[in-house]
């Protein structure tokens, strides 16, 4: 369920903490900024790192189906060329 937006009552003494000197506002402004390039940053490589996960999922799943089907062949073979092992 979201969150409703803060009220007036809940921002004000947020407003009230920030400076009005134009430098601490610039350092304020970078800061903010520096904290909104590291989030994107880590969700960039929480994707990378889950889209590897996947990938190599996906590679294991093919191995081992690809293995199934190579033992099929072996044993559909094996029962072609000796119809006496098929009991």
């Amino acid at each position: 369920m979201p969150l409703a937006p803060p009220s007036a009552v809940h921002t004000a003494p947020l407003l009230a903490d920030l400076p009005t000197d134009p430098k601490a506002m610039a350092v304020v402004k970078d800061t903010a900024e520096d904290k909104a390039r590291d989030m994107a940053e880590d969700k960039a490589r929480v994707k990378a790192r889950d889209m590897a996960e996947v990938k190599a999922r996906d590679k294991a799943r093919d191995k081992e189906e690809e293995e199934d089907r190579v033992a099929k062949a072996i044993g559909e073979h094996v029962l072609n060329r000796h119809p006496t092992l098929a009991g």
